[in-house]
């Protein structure tokens, strides 16, 4: 994937750098940088855990391992540099980080708590899946769908069914 993505991420860095230049930044919140000073300790070895995440899958490393070895630095990091206990950091994991400083309430969210919903929407559609697939219920519109594509091409039946998906079912989660 990283090879594939390669030339778009490149297009899209582009584009980003040249709106920047065409439309630069005229209005920094200096609140949120002077928040994000004195909330964090920010050393260069704070960008560890990301920098795993991004090193360890191009040297072929499975990603569970990288997730762990990357959750474990990171956890590291916030005890060694940021002076967080251990009670505190188990706490921002399961149930997410909340700042103490409105200026900071950007970063509030995340943890185990968070991936409830979505873990389970992922579990009933799993299971709607296997239904569908075993008792065969989508055949007729599968057979149908082929003969679009045979007629149509890949392309336009791909890009009009996950429109038409899309538009029915209105939601990101999956």
């Amino acid at each position: 994937m990283m090879r594939a993505a390669f030339i778009p991420l490149l297009i899209t860095a582009i584009l980003y750098a040249l709106l920047s230049l065409i439309f630069p930044l005229s209005n920094l919140n200096n609140l949120m940088l002077y928040s994000l000073e004195a909330n964090f300790n920010l050393t260069p070895w704070a960008i560890i855990p990301a920098a795993l995440m991004l090193v360890l899958p191009l040297l072929n490393v499975k990603i569970f391992r990288v997730f762990i070895i990357s959750i474990a630095a990171a956890c590291i990091c916030a005890f060694t540099f940021q002076g967080e206990s251990v009670y505190s950091i188990l706490r921002c994991a399961v149930f997410g980080f909340q700042a103490n400083d409105s200026a900071m309430e950007l970063f509030n969210g995340g943890g185990l708590m968070s991936m409830v919903s979505v873990s389970l929407v992922l579990l009933v559609s799993g299971t709607y899946s296997a239904i569908l697939g075993d008792t065969n219920m989508l055949d007729n519109l599968q057979y149908n769908i082929i003969k679009l594509i045979n007629k149509f091409g890949i392309f336009p039946v791909t890009l009009t069914a996950g429109f038409l998906a899309d538009a029915a079912f209105c939601n990101q989660t999956i």
